[in-house]
């Protein structure tokens, strides 16, 4: 009887327990297309209903799992556990037909970008800008927190991640989840920018486009008179006329125009200048006239002046039958001028003298600062000589007066 029940067990057995389920070398390699993976990875194998067991897997840190599993000859399906955000996995099956299994599944780890656009502004004409793309600007990226990628970048706080430059205005470059910073190091013919730039890669920042725009590098000018600066050929951007010659600026201390052949117009003069890297500041200074007295004559003049308020000068022509007498302003003081007074004429009155007398006036107040040239630089006379043409003219007026009488 107990051979029996034996006999009908085994017979029974195959409904309960596939004869195909039986331990099987399993080899699962997780594979990335664009990266090499250098980190362990952790999985489970399910079939079509539920998880084969309750084992949690692991490959070692090339991505490569080698070991023993109880399977049948059926689908299975490789699911990677607590997979993170940043992993883009497809879920793979594999058929088991044999003892020894070979499974490839495809893994990647998602990617951010840090994109810029580098461009520059100079101006066409008074109001006008253009905007310019900028090549060969260079940025050196780093990382703002240590950064562990399941693709082997790793990186530590503040380590240098790489360097980027720009062509036709643009640079990228391809980063792991994390938070980066990047600065500006060099550029040229334009202001550098002075920020750092924060940047996160998540998944809701997997493109990050950040827009830098300075200021071309000044043209600059110092002078003490009035110009205008214009353009001396057109400027030419990409094969394109963005100025033509002839465009004017008007007058200012810096102009942020581009580099190029430039007219400066000083009344009806003009002096070309060339605006490069290397010559970008003028300076046009207006001299000062020959003919102006230095403030050391000016000072003896006042050191010889003795304080009079008649300070003139006077140059007696005498004739036989005609006296003139002359004044010459020497720089002190307007004082009561006569100009040419004729003895033949003295019963005119002298109210016929005074508009020469006023515009005489006139003159010296115009060129108060240079009225040492009026007198023909001669020296303020003293009282004493002025009292004694005063005497030789009364003598002179009272001899001839005397012949009038006889006659």
């Amino acid at each position: 009887m107990k051979k029996i029940l034996i006999l009908v067990a085994l017979l029974l057995m195959p409904s309960f327990v596939s004869a195909s389920t039986i331990e099987r070398n399993v080899k699962i390699q997780f594979e990335s297309e664009s990266n090499t993976i250098e980190t362990k990875i952790k999985f489970r194998i399910k079939d079509e209903n539920d998880y084969i067991n309750d084992t949690i897997y692991e490959t070692n840190t090339k991505g490569i799992f080698n070991g023993k599993i109880s399977l049948d000859e059926k689908t299975y399906y490789v699911e990677i556990v607590d997979i993170p955000s940043n992993i883009v996995s497809y879920t793979t099956s594999f058929e088991v037909t044999s003892n020894d299994i070979v499974h490839n599944v495809d893994f990647d780890e998602q990617q951010g970008l840090i994109s810029i656009r580098r461009q520059g502004i100079f101006f066409l004409n008074d109001t006008k800008t253009y905007i310019s793309d900028i090549k060969d600007a260079k940025y050196q990226i780093y990382a703002k927190e240590k950064i562990n990628s399941y693709t082997g970048k790793k990186f530590a706080k503040d380590e240098l991640v790489g360097t980027v430059t720009t062509s036709h205005g643009f640079a990228s470059m391809e980063l792991p989840f994390g938070k980066y910073y990047f600065k500006e190091e060099s550029i040229d013919d334009y202001f550098k920018d002075p920020e750092t730039y924060n940047v996160t890669i998540d998944l809701e920042h997997i493109y990050n486009d950040i827009y830098i725009s300075t200021l071309h590098n000044p043209l600059e000018i110092e002078s003490n008179i009035d110009y205008d600066l214009c353009l001396d050929e057109d400027i030419t951007v990409d094969d394109k006329v963005v100025a033509t010659k002839g465009t004017c600026y008007g007058q200012k201390d810096k102009y942020y125009v581009p580099y190029g052949r430039y007219i400066l117009k000083i009344g009806s003069q003009e002096q070309v200048i060339n605006f490069d890297k290397s010559n970008h500041s003028f300076e046009f200074q207006e001299d000062c006239p020959e003919d102006l007295i230095d403030e050391d004559s000016s000072d003896r003049d006042d050191e010889e002046d003795d304080g009079t308020d008649e300070d003139y000068d006077y140059d007696e022509d005498e004739d036989d039958d005609n006296v003139s007498i002359k004044a010459e302003y020497n720089g002190t003081g307007l004082g009561s001028i006569e100009d040419d007074i004729n003895v033949e004429d003295e019963d005119q009155e002298n109210t016929n003298h005074l508009p020469k007398i006023q515009e005489i006036s006139n003159n010296v107040e115009k060129s108060s600062p240079n009225v040492t040239e009026i007198s023909n630089n001669k020296m303020p006379v003293t009282s004493s000589r002025t009292n004694h043409y005063s005497l030789a003219l009364s003598g002179l007026m009272f001899i001839i007066l005397s012949i009038l009488k006889k006659q």
